[in-house]
């Protein structure tokens, strides 16, 4: 109980700051943050803006096939049936990711 407690605080420690710290073009930062902002970058061709890799954390979200891949799914609007899922199950909708 204690340990679970810890980990939901150190989580929203670290989504804070991520949220938080999102536009500041940092790269730097806590595995879980760098992850959170390398999936806001490549989200942004949703609103025509392809990120340049220098400009993301993690070697994994520089990867050039990475990029246009993720591109494409956000330009095209893709959700993942797994998040699909929670917003149309009875009390989901968008807001419910956000609990």
């Amino acid at each position: 109980m204690v340990q679970d407690t810890i980990r939901i605080y150190a989580g929203r420690q670290l989504s804070g700051a991520a949220c938080t710290d999102h536009t500041k073009g940092q790269t730097a930062a806590d595995i879980t943050i760098q992850t959170c902002w390398d999936a806001d970058g490549l989200d942004l061709a949703r609103v025509g803006i392809v990120r340049e890799s220098a400009r993301l954390c993690t070697i994994a979200a520089r990867d050039p096939d990475l990029i246009r891949w993720a591109s494409a799914c956000s330009r095209d609007g893709y959700v993942p049936a797994i998040v699909q899922q929670v917003w149309e199950s009875p009390g989901g909708g968008r807001a419910a990711v956000l609990r």
